[in-house]
């Protein structure tokens, strides 16, 4: 994190080639909804046995499941 902001490697391709790598620099915010985001597109795809925890299943009352 850099003056509040994060900084993430981005590795940019173009199909499945390599094309190059640059920094994704987000406010915390900006880096919250890109997270958001993410999840809510993932949220139909199976998990992989290493997700994160946001992207567990929480159970709640009365049986409903939700992501």
């Amino acid at each position: 994190m850099n003056g509040g902001e994060l900084a993430l490697p981005l590795q940019i391709s173009r199909g499945g080639r390599h094309q190059a790598i640059a920094e994704l620099e987000l406010t915390p915010a900006e880096a919250e909804s890109l997270h958001a985001a993410l999840c809510y597109a993932l949220g139909g795809q199976p998990l992989p046995l290493d997700a994160p925890e946001c992207r567990q299943p929480v159970r709640y009352p009365g049986g409903r499941q939700r992501y």
